[in-house]
């Protein structure tokens, strides 16, 4: 994007924000600019940042703090899936689409989505897109290769969608299955969650059911919990479908149903867990073997993050921290790949170099027994005591880390610790607020943060150092050299 170009799309954009109606050349030249995807991103970046620019408030510290109740922000708008769309109807025009994703069978009968239908990605771990979203965060519709997504739906109905998926929000409880694997939970007062597929739709009645639907139209939907029914296109009655039990329909026999057994290991009920634990209690080295096949679902690369927690040894004043030498990652006794080189972690003062990259290549790929190992060992010798344990936890992370701009960061972050609940809030202008417990937490008032290299960088004025964060996803933050949880991403 040459400068003139950039300054013509900025007064372009400065003047939508500003609301006086674009005029027919303004708007002709504004779909010729968003045919470069660097304009379109840089149009949509600049529109949420505007829609994210809060009230100023005063910024916080953690050390200070005080119960006074949080202040209210006010409403933020997410504007960008939609900035484009708005703008063309307004003016007439109309930006190009991209492809459509590969879909099952015809769906021209079924119920088209409706403009008012919304529902949240909370979680995802090995996904492999069809076609990305416009919206991450408030997808209309998912299609994807590979992966895991957890999705919620504003009635409280949740659903782990499995890949090779296409799936379609069409309501605030409702759905539509082109192909793909799901198991819903739909709890009480969510009742009547329905997902319409080519040859029919399933209608809960408040339970955990799961729902297979081949390519070809081949469907099988068994009951966890609770009852669901299937109404099979073209059929008068209604089957019912109880606890434990489970049904067939082919796609050649629509109108025919048949009993089969419920092969419940076949659905994944949960997001896995992302973490495991360690303790470190000898002087000298050691190996740590963590069994991740079930995190392993696609090649590419993977980021293993050594995070201490707690411990005596890993904070005495004037000790060193823990020495991490080198992770190695293999598939059935094989080593895949290794990443050799020296991190620590302890307080975060000492923390540093302690994410280790490794690279599955297509070819080495398959389903089997993946095993994570980590060396590391105390740098200091010490007596072998219970007091000298160490206990922390290591991430496995999908992917690069996310290259998170500084829109991305902004927001409020929700997280627990020592049984408190923390929100940490970026504002635009590099300040930061922190409230526990509902209770504004005075003392950031000189702390800044920036963004380097898609790393959040905090600066704390006391103790005088930064601390880093990175996103595993846009709507989780991870905490890379503090004993925290992750974070999640909340509305104001």
């Amino acid at each position: 994007m040459s400068q003139h170009e950039r300054s013509e799309l900025r007064a372009i954009i400065d003047q939508q924000l500003d609301n006086p109606p674009l005029s027919q050349q303004q708007a002709d030249r504004l779909n010729q600019l968003l045919q470069d995807e660097a304009h379109m991103l840089y149009y949509l970046e600049s529109m949420e940042l505007e829609a994210n620019l809060p009230d100023g408030t005063e910024n916080a510290e953690l050390a200070d703090l005080v119960t006074t109740s949080a202040k209210s922000n006010p409403t933020r708008f997410w504007l960008p899936a939609a900035a484009a769309a708005c703008l063309a109807f307004a003016a007439g025009w109309q930006l190009s689409s991209p492809p459509k994703p590969e879909t099952g069978p015809s769906l021209a009968n079924q119920e088209k989505s409706s403009p008012a239908a919304h529902a949240t990605i909370s979680n995802m771990f090995g996904v492999r897109w069809t076609a990305s979203p416009e919206d991450i965060r408030n997808p209309k519709e998912i299609a994807i290769e590979s992966g895991l997504i957890e999705l919620n739906y504003p009635s409280g109905t949740s659903m782990i969608l499995e890949g090779p998926a296409h799936y379609t929000i069409t309501g605030d409880n409702h759905g539509q299955l082109a192909y793909g694997k799901f198991v819903a939970k739909v709890p009480k007062g969510a009742e009547g969650f329905t997902v319409d597929y080519p040859n029919g739709k399933v209608v809960d009645l408040g339970t955990e059911f799961g729902v297979q639907l081949d390519r070809n139209g081949d469907l099988s939907v068994g009951v966890f919990e609770g009852e669901v029914e299937l109404h099979p296109q073209g059929r008068k009655d209604i089957a019912l479908i109880e606890k434990n039990h489970a049904l067939a329909q082919s796609a050649d026999n629509p109108q025919e149903l048949s009993s089969i057994p419920f092969e419940r290991d076949q659905f994944v009920r949960h997001i896995p867990s992302r973490e495991f634990s360690w303790n470190i209690s000898t002087p000298g080295e050691i190996e740590k073997s963590f069994d991740i096949s079930h995190l392993i679902w696609k090649p590419g690369e993977y980021r293993a993050l050594v995070k201490w927690m707690s411990g005596h040894k890993a904070v005495m004043s004037g000790r060193s921290p823990i020495k991490i030498k080198q992770a190695t990652l293999w598939h059935d006794k094989r080593l895949i790949s290794s990443d050799v080189h020296d991190g620590f972690t302890g307080h975060v003062r000492q923390t540093r170099d302690n994410i280790y990259h490794l690279h599955i290549p297509d070819e080495d790929f398959s389903k089997g027994k993946w095993i994570l190992k980590v060396r590391m060992q105390f740098t200091t010798p010490f007596k072998n005591t219970s007091k000298n344990t160490s206990k922390g936890v290591l991430l496995l992370e999908e992917g690069t880390a996310y290259a998170g701009k500084d829109s991305d960061f902004i927001g409020r972050w929700q997280y627990t610790h020592d049984g408190v609940t923390w929100i940490r809030e970026f504002h635009p202008d590099g300040s930061v607020s922190q409230f526990a417990n509902g209770g504004e937490a005075l003392g950031f008032r000189n702390c800044h943060w920036k963004t380097e290299n898609g790393v959040l960088k905090l600066w704390l004025e006391k103790p005088h150092y930064y601390t880093d964060h990175i996103l595993r996803d846009p709507n989780t933050l991870i905490f890379v050299d503090q004993p925290f949880r992750h974070a999640v991403k909340i509305k104001p």
